[in-house]
């Protein structure tokens, strides 16, 4: 029988009191969240991944690239064009 050797998580719904604040010192009351940690294969990951340097650096850059190419006319390849349907 096949079995489960690994399962990647997005998103704990209830992960906005926990976001962006250093839980060094305390203790986390939230069974929810809590109870994975106590067995051996779960890890527990920040959701910040978007926060490095690099990322922050890339984003402010290609911010400035789209709207460089908007006030010259030309079409940026970030451009997300709506497709529009009539009823």
């Amino acid at each position: 029988m096949p079995s489960l050797c690994a399962a990647g998580l997005d998103v704990y719904e209830e992960e906005t009191d926990l976001y962006l604040k250093d839980h060094c010192d305390g203790i986390i009351c939230d069974d929810s969240f809590e109870r994975p940690t106590t067995f051996s294969n779960v890890i527990i990951m920040g959701h910040q991944p978007f926060f490095t340097r690099e990322a922050m650096k890339t984003n402010a850059d290609t911010t400035i690239q789209n709207l460089d190419d908007l006030s010259s006319g030309k079409d940026s390849p970030n451009r997300v064009a709506a497709n529009r349907t009539s009823h």
